[in-house]
């Protein structure tokens, strides 16, 4: 099953008509303020996120607000500059990933999966 609208976003999307896209840059923007690596208790495990065979294992989330953000801040340390065109929901028997569209700082387009597995509740 594939939800296309960010799960995160869904009450800025009803709320601000369509201005899902500012709440996303502020949602990434507060990314920042998630503790550094060494700091959170978040841990990056699998995968390079390249498909979601290979996904991003995010542990040690307390909710989906830290995990969302730890998200963020993982694209951050490795694409500097990067922009959130889409955010989806994957599910897959048990497991739950979150796929990020984006563009690089130079414009490309690239896309991540995230085992969100572990801190996502329905």
């Amino acid at each position: 099953m594939r939800i296309t609208l960010p799960h995160l976003l869904v009450g800025a999307c009803l709320l601000g008509g369509g201005a899902w896209l500012p709440a996303a840059r502020a949602q990434a923007a507060e990314a920042s303020q998630v503790p550094a690596h060494g700091q959170s208790p978040v841990v990056f495990a699998g995968g390079d996120g390249s498909s979601c065979e290979s996904a991003v294992l995010i542990r040690g989330a307390r909710g989906e607000f830290e995990g969302v953000a730890s998200e963020y801040r993982w694209l951050s340390e490795r694409h500097p500059g990067w922009n959130l065109t889409e955010q989806s929901l994957l599910k897959s028997g048990e497991r739950r990933y979150d796929v990020l569209d984006f563009t690089t700082a130079d414009g490309r387009p690239q896309r991540v999966c995230f085992d969100i597995s572990e801190f996502y509740q329905e």
